[in-house]
Formats: structure tokens, sequence, C-alpha cells
């Protein structure tokens, strides 16, 4: 469906004046969508979920780590799949109040495109400039991404940074100029950004930022004392297709969670270059990492 059809659309959760603001800017953040006894099962969920990396072997593939420059200490940086390790963080991904959201910005077929955690522990380093839809690009525009703050979001604590509109803008090149995957937007193409544009998100605990997977975005190092955990779930419109393999493997990969499967593929997308074949990649995935540490 397109932003006009689906603004024709009646909204069951966000004001149409949200919706609107989604269409032009890219993102849209809904402050506290989450209180009380429904945060607090949300945090114990991530809590398990952490209390797994304890006892971390290759079996937990999806546990990426990263080393403190300055101690050299290893830190759970982000859990991929986490649907598949804590049957509650699906749960979530599947509540109806979450996809009601979802509904109201991609229409009323959806389908998973991945849940995953990002647990921003004291320290925790960034990532540079990029659009999520290079590394999953699809068929149309709808994927779209949400962030769960579990904790009060502030300055220090390196948050989302948004470029209000990149998602309009033609596609970043994630290639460096010998045509070398980087897993963010190169060194060539960054002169494109608006970086004096950015909008830093902040919020509440509880709050869901909703944004466009093409949006170009990034985030600082944390400089807090405090970790600024989140739980990431990616959507898309089933009548969308994604043109790469998945990064990673869960068992509700492209799942349908809402509403039925069309019959059709809508392609109205613009021309996005293709990632690595994940399956034979060995270097950079996802924001600038390697794959294992």
């Amino acid at each position: 469906m397109s932003p006009d059809d689906i603004l024709k659309s009646p909204a069951i959760s966000l004001s149409q004046s949200q919706r609107e603001r989604y269409f032009d800017d890219g993102f849209l953040l809904i402050e506290e969508f989450l209180v009380g006894e429904t945060l607090r099962k949300l945090r114990s969920s991530v809590s398990r979920l952490e209390a797994l990396a304890v006892t971390y072997d290759e079996r937990l593939e999806d546990f990426e780590f990263e080393i403190l420059p300055e101690t050299g200490e290893r830190q759970l940086r982000q859990v991929l799949c986490a649907g598949d390790y804590v049957d509650e963080l699906w749960d979530y991904a599947t509540t109806a109040s979450l996809l009601d959201m979802v509904t109201d910005l991609i229409g009323p077929n959806i389908k998973s495109m991945f849940s995953a955690v990002s647990f921003k522990l004291p320290g925790g380093r960034g990532f540079p400039w990029h659009q999520d839809v290079a590394f999953l690009p699809c068929s149309n525009m709808s994927p779209v991404n949400t962030f769960t703050f579990l904790e009060d979001v502030g300055s220090s604590m390196g948050p989302t940074k948004v470029i209000p509109g990149s998602h309009r803008h033609d596609p970043y090149d994630h290639y460096d100029n010998e045509g070398h995957w980087l897993g963010c937007i190169g060194e060539h193409d960054l002169v494109r950004v608006p970086e004096e544009e950015a909008v830093e998100i902040c919020g509440p605990a509880g709050s869901v930022l909703l944004f466009n997977f093409a949006i170009v975005h990034k985030a600082e190092c944390s400089h807090a004392g405090r970790a600024r955990p989140m739980v990431q779930n990616g959507y898309m419109s089933a009548d969308a297709h994604c043109y790469a393999t998945s990064m990673y493997h869960s068992r509700h990969d492209w799942e349908l969670v809402r509403g039925s499967r069309p019959l059709y593929v809508d392609n109205d997308g613009p021309r996005w270059k293709l990632p690595p074949d994940w399956e034979h990649h060995d270097g950079v995935r996802i924001d600038n990492l390697n794959h294992k540490l």
C-alpha cells in the first residue's frame, strides 16, 4: 500500500497527524507506550536473555559482544533473533498494541523481519551513519524498525540520531570505491548526508521509536554510567519482497504476524545495491563489526 492509501484507511492507534509526520520525517517517537507492569515484564524478559550470555558458547551464535578499548573487558552488545531464545520477547513482537501502530504505518498485512535486543552498556560504542535497508533491500518502502526503550534515554547514552526526510533521498552507498562492503555509508557518499539536520532521539522508559528502514541514522558511544537497553523489532508489509537473504536465521524469519498473505508483490521501491551474500561473507556485517569477536 502507498502512503496515500494507508492514510485513507482508518487509524487504529496513531492519530492522523502522527501518521502524516511519520511519512514526512521517516520516524515517529511515541513516549511511554509501555508503563507499569507491562514494562516491568519486558525488562524481566530481557534480563533472562542477558543471563544466557553468561553461559555463552558457540550454540548461542546470535549473541554479539564487544571489547572495551580502555579495559579490554568483553561485554554483551546485542542479541539477534532474541525471540528465539526468550518466548516472551516474541510475544511482545506480536502483541496487538505494537502491531496496531505498525498497521497504521504499513497496512493490515504484516511480516516479521527480525527480533533483537541491543544493550548499549556503559562504554558501549556507537555506529556510523547507515540505512537498515542497505542490509535487507526490499521491493517497496514499507519496512519499519521499532525500538522500545527499557530505560530513560538521555544524551550521554549515545542515543539514536536520525536525519529527518532522508528516507526519501537517493540510496546511499554502503560500499567503498573499491567495491568492498562497509556496513555503513562510504566516505565518498557521506558528503550527501546533511549531518547538521540530525535529530537526537531521547525519551522516557517505555517509549517506542518507529522509523523507516531507509532513514539515515547513527549513534555515538555511551558515556553514561548505566545501560541503555532496547528491544528492536522489524516489520514489512506482506506484499514486500526482500531481495537478500537474512544475515541471521530465526525460526520466525518472514513470519506473517497479522492479516493475510497477498497474491502479488508490490514493487515501488528505488534501485538498491545488493549487500554481500551473507552465507559466504566473512567480513563486516552489522554496523561495521565482524559477525563474531
